[in-house]
């Protein structure tokens, strides 16, 4: 079942500090019925987005330009490449003075990755490059991938998917370079990595390459073969699991010998999602250590982590999720969004929850350190309808601002604040009501059912570390939430 989840998500894709702050979420305006957005990239003035169009049997591209509070300068829409039969956006970065896209499309029956050079302004854009994906079989093929890295200055690169019409399953795995005037330099499959790539790095000393794919990961030589696997799942114990397979979201060389990945683990864990380390010494791949980050949700359903930044102070934004399937009938859904420093210090932990669900698959940290995430609604009773979807949060934090479709739960208020041994609140309701008690990086500490005692709910503290906890507290239909400090 887990792997059937992980499946809808990467389809898609190719899929104690609370203070003061401001989000905005929301869709941007366009006449597509159905759109998602996939990329994002900022300037010092501008947000970009990217976006592959579902359009009956045909797909296309979309790009706009919006101001940093979403109101759209200039848009690109309905892109069609040499007018082709269906056009796939694949990657976006800004370059100099302009953007770089790479696409895909499907040209009198043949498949091609393009190159698009674009102006800031999208008032102009043009072809580049290109390549056709030969395969004396198959043609209806695209290449996906989920960024872009540097190999030097002048020299862009990705790792990711050939796949056919859209399939969840890849063909293959394979590496595209790209010169930062377009040109495409290698596109080359790697032998030995054939499910879909979560993550991957670049070491300009030994020149290889850590490549990571659901349960496992590899490092990849120059050649692009395969030189060391590992396959088992990581030795750790927490809670009651005494080990983890790892899905990686993003990973990155810290030494010569040590990449550091973002990864989720499998279900049943006390913590789904944690930083794992791996040592890479004489071409040998093993792992070293991890580092639980994220528990599971209140409802004991495990999340994942798949989209994350870093500001230029190394600081870790993270959004995340529990696992849907339009099956599930849970409401409400959640995304998870949180930031931690360097030493992964916790800054902030947000819960937003909503009748729809929420995917989101790429994300940025503009110049005021605010972390965008960019990706879909999907209401449950109506799968198909997928509308764009952004979520903005500034550098502390807080959400200040809703709407119908996404919110932070109602606050409640308790007493005594600070607390020794207990909590009280008060509720018009008589029945008994669920809650659950977080540390402030998302740990669940405690969970139980109270009792009104003429109106008033006590919750008893005693146990808890000193500190500041949220409360969560299911009342009826409604999720309420308080922060208090245990003494």
């Amino acid at each position: 079942m887990i792997r059937f989840y992980i499946s809808i998500v990467l389809t898609l894709t190719f899929y104690c500090s609370f203070a003061q702050s401001e989000v905005f979420y929301g869709s941007l305006i366009t006449d597509l019925d159905k759109m998602s957005l996939e990329c994002i990239e900022v300037s010092d003035d501008f947000y970009y987005f990217g976006s592959r169009n579902n359009e009956g049997d045909r797909s296309t591209i979309s790009i706009f330009q919006t101001t940093p509070n979403f109101e759209q300068v200039n848009t690109i829409e309905k892109l069609m490449i040499r007018g082709s039969e269906s056009s796939f956006l694949s990657l976006m970065k800004i370059v100099e003075d302009r953007i770089l896209l790479v696409s895909n499309a499907r040209v009198n029956g043949k498949s091609h990755i393009y190159t698009h050079s674009v102006d800031l302004n999208l008032g102009n854009h043009f072809i580049l490059d290109s390549i056709e994906i030969v395969d004396e079989v198959i043609q209806n093929q695209e290449f996906t991938a989920s960024k872009y890295k540097n190999i030097d200055e002048k020299t862009l690169y990705t790792i990711g998917n050939l796949r056919t019409n859209n399939n969840t399953f890849p063909r293959s795995t394979n590496y595209l370079e790209i010169s930062l005037n377009g040109k495409i330099n290698k596109f080359k499959e790697i032998e030995g990595v054939s499910t879909i790539t979560t993550a991957f790095d670049y070491n300009s000393v030994t020149n290889k390459y850590f490549v990571a794919e659901p349960w496992q990961s590899h490092i990849v030589d120059s050649s692009f073969t395969v030189v060391s696997t590992f396959d088992e799942r990581i030795p750790i114990q927490i809670g009651d699991v005494q080990s983890f397979q790892a899905l990686t979201s993003t990973c990155k060389y810290v030494s010569d010998n040590l990449v550091e990945c973002v990864s989720s683990g499998s279900e049943g864990a006390e913590y789904s999602n944690f930083i794992s380390v791996y040592e890479t010494s004489n071409d040998e791949l093993l792992f070293s250590n991890a580092i639980p980050l994220h528990p599971d949700t209140i409802d004991n359903l495990p999340t994942r982590i798949v989209v994350t930044s870093r500001d230029s102070q190394e600081n870790y934004y993270f959004a995340y999720y529990e696992l849907f399937s339009q099956f599930d009938e849970v409401i409400p859904n959640k995304v998870f969004i949180s930031k931690f420093d360097k030493d992964l210090n916790n800054i902030y932990f947000l819960e937003l929850i909503s009748e729809d669900e929420h995917v989101y698959v790429n994300s940025a940290v503009d110049k005021d350190d605010s972390f965008i995430i960019v990706g879909a609604l999907i209401p449950p009773d109506n799968p198909s309808a997928i509308r764009n979807s952004f979520i903005k949060i500034s550098d502390n934090g807080e959400l200040l601002t809703s709407t119908n479709s996404i919110y932070q739960p109602e606050e409640v208020a308790i007493y005594p604040n600070p607390s020794v041994n207990h909590i009280k609140m008060q509720l018009d309701d008589t029945y008994d009501i669920d809650y659950q008690i977080y540390s402030v990086d998302g740990r669940l500490e405690k969970r139980g059912v109270v009792s009104s005692v003429n109106g008033d709910f006590t919750i008893k503290t005693l146990g808890l570390p000193s500190g500041m906890h949220i409360l969560n507290v299911f009342d009826g239909d409604k999720i309420r939430i308080a922060r208090f400090i245990k003494q």
